[in-house]
């Protein structure tokens, strides 16, 4: 089918990037654990010795980041079907407009967050990387509540724009957060736990919860609109307060870094 040829012109290049990436030479390790040569790694439970060891840091920034994750994978998910049950567009309407607007808003988001850390890590704050993402849960809001209640097309997606723009910001500092505050060897196995929670609670459970809501409180199939508010309402303050109550914890783990090795 057209459908499914689109999935292996979209998929093959992948195979040409694995190839090259065996021409990508490993990097000399910085940032070794106190006591540690290069080439040794760790045990999974020294991981998590880590992981207990600074809970408050990495407890409130990945959960944080699954909150923002399942608000984000929840509503890209579903604004298309939005379109097409509120507005009348055709999926390939959709694809194109709304793809156009995640393509390039969303990568403006991404990039703007990562120089936004960086501009901030070099005026001296030390968690700069996590204050990018409060702040994109606060921008985050008034586009979610606002672009369902747009009584035109263009306007709402002119609005889902800025969601976009602000939903897509903490992705490029997240991962660096957590690497800051972890030692060289740890980061590969500290980078797959992350991704495990933010996977789980984003593409996991982001669309269901939004689907829930559409179903079992509105019991109406026109009201992914207000799906959409209620799952932003919920989850992007919930995002925020948890990656807010990360700074402090995170902050003493970025002084005590250095002595740590």
């Amino acid at each position: 089918e057209p459908w499914q040829v689109v999935f292996l012109f979209v998929g093959l290049p992948g195979l040409l990037v694995a190839t090259l990436m065996r021409t990508v030479r490993e990097p000399a390790r910085t940032g070794l654990a106190a006591g540690s040569r290069p080439g040794e790694g760790f045990p999974l439970g020294e991981v998590l010795g880590q992981l207990r060891a600074r809970a408050g840091a990495y407890g409130f920034a990945i959960a944080g980041y699954s909150a923002a994750a399942l608000l984000w994978n929840g509503a890209t998910a579903w604004i298309p079907t939005f379109f097409i049950r509120q507005f009348g567009w055709t999926p390939a309407e959709v694809g194109l407009r709304f793809g156009a607007v995640l393509l390039v808003f969303g990568t403006a988001g991404v990039m703007s967050g990562g120089w936004l850390a960086s501009a901030l890590a070099h005026r001296g704050q030390s968690d700069a990387n996590l204050r990018v993402g409060v702040l994109s849960q606060l921008l985050i809001v008034p586009a979610g509540l606002l672009a369902p209640l747009a009584g035109e097309p263009g306007a709402a997606l002119a609005i889902f724009a800025g969601f976009c723009f602000a939903g897509s910001m903490p992705y490029g500092a997240a991962g660096a957060a957590l690497m800051k505050i972890t030692p060289n060897q740890m980061r590969a196995q500290l980078t797959a736990i992350y991704f495990l929670f933010i996977n789980l609670a984003g593409i996991g459970l982001g669309p269901t919860v939004v689907a829930l809501f559409t179903d079992g409180v509105f019991g109406d199939d026109l009201a992914v609109g207000r799906s959409l508010m209620a799952v932003t309402a919920l989850a992007a303050p919930l995002a925020a307060v948890l990656l807010w109550l990360a700074l402090k914890p995170y902050r003493r783990c970025v002084a005590d870094a250095p002595a740590a090795g």
